[in-house]
Order: structure tokens, then C-alpha cells, then sequence
């Protein structure tokens, strides 16, 4: 029945727009309550007097405070381990996201485009910290997951591919940096196609790669 299948369809997709509306609000009053225990204007006498102690403090509640929603604890750990390495703190980050990756393969499955995304982040910092081995096997298992989604993620793929061709050439593999290089290059112009990233910019040297470039740079300077 053409007609109950559309219905359907609709009630799905209402359900799944009501969902995303709640799970933002509620990141959002997360949020918001992490930084104005920060607000020494609004803040109780027991909370944490500074941002980073507002920071660490979100970081327990996440467990305690968000038990019954494991997607968002998952969303919440990679958002805060991308926060430490902005602030150079990459051991803590590291913890955050392989804390987050047994969370998603638990609450999504190990194939899916979440457990991928906290490989790219663990890829990053092997990278960072000349694990290239590690960061390898980061990558890798990243690609093996989102060849089987390359029509919503071929962003994510990109990214991943071309971490592997950086940790590739770190390892004197020349040929096979290429042909991943390649690969990426061809999953970012698909992706473009797809509307999921900007046409008028294509490069070979993806996230993963462009970020551990640049913390070495940080390291250096």
C-alpha cells in the first residue's frame, strides 16, 4: 500500500526529527551547565571555580548524568577529547577516546560510521606521537568501516585514507601512499558530488595527516 508506506515513512522520520531535537537540547543544557559553573557570577559556592575544572567536572558527569543516553556519552567523549588536544593535553585525549570507542562498538555496533570516527581521532594522535604502526591499524579498520558507507560518509573515508597514506610514507611505502592518496582523493570528489564537502577544495593530505602536521609544528615551534 503505497499510501501506508508513506505514512510510515513519515512517522519515522518525525520520530527520528524529535529525537535529534531532544538529543540537541539536551547537549545543550550540558553544555550550558559546564560553563556556568565556570561563571563566577553564577555559580555555586561548590563548583568548580575555572573553566578547566568546569571542564574536568563535565567529564564525570558524562558518566554519572548521562547513563541512560550511551550515544550522547559517546558524541560528548570524542567532542572533549578533541577539546584536550586543542589543549595540548594528547595523553588525556587519548583516554577520552579509547573510552568512547568500546562505548560506540557497544551502543552502535563495530561497523558502524561512529566507531570510525574515534579511529581517525586514536589514528590522529598515533600519529602525533610517532606510533605510526598504531596509527596504521587506526586507519585501516576506519576504511574497512566506511567503504560500507561511502554514500553518507565519503568524507570520513577521505579523511581516513589519506591518514593512511601519511603513516604509509612515514614508513618508506611509497607506492602504497600513492594509491591511498589516490583513494582519497577520489572518495573527497565523491563526497563533493554528494554535497557532503566543498567542491573547490580537493587535497590529498586529509584531517588525520593535516592535524598531526600541524601539532608538530605547535611541537617544534
Amino acid at each position: 500500500n503505497p499510501v501506508g508506506f508513506r505514512a510510515v515513512k513519515l512517522i519515522a522520520e518525525t520520530a527520528a526529527a524529535l529525537e535529534s531535537a531532544s538529543r540537541t537540547k539536551r547537549v545543550k543544557d550540558f553544555m550550558m551547565e559546564t560553563f556556568t559553573q565556570a561563571n563566577p557570577l553564577e555559580r555555586k559556592a561548590d563548583a568548580p571555580q575555572t573553566l578547566a575544572e568546569a571542564v574536568d567536572h563535565a567529564l564525570v558527569r558524562i558518566d554519572s548524568d548521562l547513563a541512560d543516553d550511551p550515544q550522547l556519552q559517546v558524541d560528548l567523549l570524542d567532542d572533549f577529547g578533541e577539546i584536550r588536544i586543542g589543549q595540548n593535553r594528547f595523553d588525556d585525549a587519548v583516554a577520552l577516546f579509547e573510552r568512547a570507542l568500546p562505548l560506540a562498538e557497544k551502543t552502535y555496533g563495530k561497523d558502524h560510521p561512529a566507531v570510525a570516527e574515534t579511529l581517525l581521532n586514536l589514528g590522529s594522535i598515533a600519529i602525533y606521537n610517532e606510533q605510526v604502526k598504531r596509527a596504521e591499524d587506526h586507519f585501516t579498520r576506519a576504511i574497512a568501516i566506511l567503504e560500507r558507507h561511502v554514500e553518507t560518509d565519503g568524507l570520513g573515508l577521505a579523511n581516513a585514507l589519506g591518514g593512511l597514506s601519511y603513516v604509509l610514507s612515514a614508513q618508506g611505502r611509497q607506492q602504497d601512499a600513492v594509491q591511498a592518496s589516490r583513494r582519497a582523493g577520489l572518495s573527497w570528489y565523491g563526497a563533493a558530488m554528494r554535497g557532503q564537502a566543498s567542491r573547490g577544495f580537493m587535497f590529498t593530505s586529509v584531517r588525520p595527516a593535516a592535524l598531526a602536521l600541524g601539532l608538530a609544528a605547535c611541537s617544534t615551534a
